[in-house]
């Protein structure tokens, strides 16, 4: 019915109303508003809905609202700043990064929602990050809390997800998922793919030598641009040569992987929240 009287006259919606009168909504609005639909009426009936609801369901004692900006929520475009706001990162808290030679470091968490390491503040966790690692991180992954969890883990909350586990049951459905979208012509790296899923890039290695859900292994490639020696395709019949296939597809330029092609960290990301 709403699609039929669409946009027209109030008085064709009335009829409209009166002839499907089947709840009392509908009756309360048609005695109410019976010759005059107008902007006054409509603010007129949200008042006194708000009222009836206020009523029936009263803010609890002490309680304190939040208003969280649902088109940031649903986009995927999550800022530290939105997880400060909502109460799950606290003001001054010192970000710690991953094991490694950097570990040293902290980013400390400002009420603003930027981080701040050695004076310098950044928008996000990987700007954060890869001025800690010195090369493109995934910064999410990349920084912890004092209490061992990871950033990512927090994001999690806010948006009402799963946190992930422990490193010693590692969830590798993200880096299945990645790797299933890992287009043809393009080549990643270990250390950008470990990176975009929180992992480093040996236990990657060794995931993906023994897997057999780890799609188009063939374009992940070591940092000199070659293939691992114990390359093995998921179908142990599967005898083609990768060099071979990464140049039918377009990948290999001058007999090396085209840097134009290479999909680094934040890339990959992208390939899972579009």
């Amino acid at each position: 019915m709403n699609s039929k009287v669409s946009n027209g006259p109030w008085s064709a919606k009335k009829h409209a109303l009166q002839k499907h009168d089947t709840l009392l909504l509908n009756s309360r609005l048609l005695s109410a508003h019976q010759d005059i639909w107008n902007e006054a009426s409509i603010e007129a009936r949200t008042n006194a809905m708000i009222d009836v609801l206020l009523t029936t369901w009263p803010v609890p004692s002490g309680h304190e609202g939040v208003v969280v900006d649902p088109h940031e929520k649903s986009a995927g475009w999550i800022q530290v700043k939105h997880l400060v706001e909502a109460g799950l990162l606290e003001p001054g808290a010192a970000l710690i990064p991953r094991s490694g030679a950097w570990e040293a470091r902290t980013a400390l968490v400002r009420t603003d929602g930027l981080l701040e390491v050695d004076g310098k503040t950044f928008d996000s966790p990987s700007g954060a990050g890869r001025y800690v690692k010195g090369s493109i991180t995934n910064g999410w992954s990349f920084w912890r809390l004092p209490d061992g969890r990871k950033l990512l883990d927090v994001r999690a909350i806010y948006t009402g997800e799963e946190p992930r586990r422990s490193a010693a049951k590692f969830d590798w459905s993200g880096l299945h998922s990645i790797l299933e979208l890992l287009p043809a012509g393009h080549w990643t790296s270990y250390g950008d793919l470990a990176d975009a899923v929180g992992t480093a890039p040996q236990p990657l290695g060794s995931h993906v030598a023994s897997c057999r859900q780890c799609a188009n292994a063939h374009r992940i490639l070591k940092h000199d641009g070659t293939v691992v020696s114990n390359f093995r395709w998921s179908d142990p019949n599967d005898e083609r040569d990768p060099m071979e296939v990464l140049r039918s597809e377009g990948v290999l330029a001058n007999g090396k992987p085209d840097p134009s092609r290479q999909l680094t960290t934040e890339d990959l990301q992208a390939l899972i929240e579009q």
